[in-house]
Parts: structure tokens; C-alpha cells; sequence
């Protein structure tokens, strides 16, 4: 006796995408563990007392104007687990002035491990504003630099003007910074093949 069993091409196919759609398994191709950490302009601090942050409709930061010494400077604190590599910043902003252009800087501060002395300072990335009128985005890559935050600190620094000078308040504007990170002790080989 022969049994023939009528099956249902469309219904197979459906089902055999839901098993995958919920299976464990991840592309070999994923080998990154990417984080990212968006903040807004106004999360930053003046780097001194007297410098007076004023505030866009976008949660921006902009340096009111200012006289006498001092500098210009609003830093915003990287919150980076010690060995993930800090990837990329993004900036976004605003640059209409025709005096001053916003400076921006990835710096890392390291004290030293175990014994005394002054903390050093690098520089890891830098970028300007200068090619850039009216709102913008600015990309700060930094090249897979792995944080030693157990002895060492990151920060963005945003320069509004030289040290002294006065800031243009209507025309440099920060709104908003994104920190692309990768933790590469979270990778796992993974297939197709369970």
C-alpha cells in the first residue's frame, strides 16, 4: 500500500523561519559586542567657576560670553569599563560663528599604578568645527584604544574659544555626544551548527 501525504510548501517554509527566528545561535559574521553611551550637551561641566553655560532648545551647551582669564572649556565625563576598546564620538552641533570654532578633544588622564606622582594627560583624538556652517556632525575616531579605567580617566573636552577670549554664545553649540565602545571579552564563537 502506498500512502501519499499532501504537505503544504508555504506552511513548511513559515515554520522553518520561526525555529530560526528564535534560535540560540547568532550570525558567525556578529564579532563585535558594540555599546554605545549617548549624552546631551548640557551633561557637561565647565572645566571653571567662572565659565557660565547657557542652554539651546536642543539640550545644547553653548559658553556665554565671558571676559578675563581663564578657559573655555566644558568637559563631559566617558563612563568606560576598564578593557572595552573606545571605538568612535560622534558630535553633534552647531558652528555659525564667524570668530571662534568648536575644538573637540578625547583625552585620557592616567594616574600612576601603585606609586606617587603627577597624573599624565594624552590626547587621543582630536577635531574642529572650522570646515563646518550651521548644524553638524563631527565623527572622532579613536582607533580601538583600549580603556585602563582602573588607573586612568576619559573625558571629551569641548573648547568654545581660546584661553582668555570671549565666546561667541549665539553661534558654537554642542547638543549632544555618542561614545561607541566595544567589549572584546564578551565575544564567544558562535555557528550555525547546533
Amino acid at each position: 500500500m502506498i500512502r501519499i501525504i499532501h504537505t503544504r510548501p508555504a506552511v513548511a517554509w513559515l515554520s522553518l523561519a520561526g525555529l530560526m527566528a528564535f534560535s540560540p545561535s547568532a550570525p558567525a559574521d556578529n564579532l563585535y559586542d558594540l555599546h554605545t553611551i549617548s549624552v546631551h550637551g548640557r551633561s557637561g561641566r565647565p572645566e571653571r567657576s567662572t565659565l557660565n553655560i547657557a542652554r539651546t532648545g536642543y539640550l545644547g551647551a553653548m559658553c556665554a560670553a565671558a571676559g578675563g582669564p581663564g578657559s573655555r572649556r566644558i568637559i563631559f565625563t566617558l563612563d568606560v569599563p576598564s578593557g572595552h576598546e573606545l571605538i568612535e564620538i560622534r558630535a553633534w552641533g552647531k558652528d555659525e560663528s564667524t570668530s571662534n570654532d568648536l575644538e573637540l578633544s578625547v583625552v585620557e588622564v592616567c594616574q600612576p599604578y601603585l606609586t606617587a606622582g603627577a597624573p599624565t594627560r594624552h590626547t587621543i583624538a582630536s577635531i574642529s568645527s572650522n570646515t563646518s556652517a550651521g548644524w553638524f556632525w563631527k565623527d572622532l575616531p579613536l582607533g580601538a584604544h583600549v580603556a585602563t579605567s582602573n588607573t586612568c580617566g576619559y573625558v571629551l573636552e569641548a573648547h568654545f574659544a581660546q584661553f582668555g577670549q570671549d565666546c561667541d554664545p549665539s553661534g558654537l553649540a554642542l547638543t549632544r555626544v555618542l561614545l561607541t565602545t566595544n567589549n572584546p571579552a564578551a565575544l564567544i564563537f558562535r555557528d550555525h551548527f547546533e
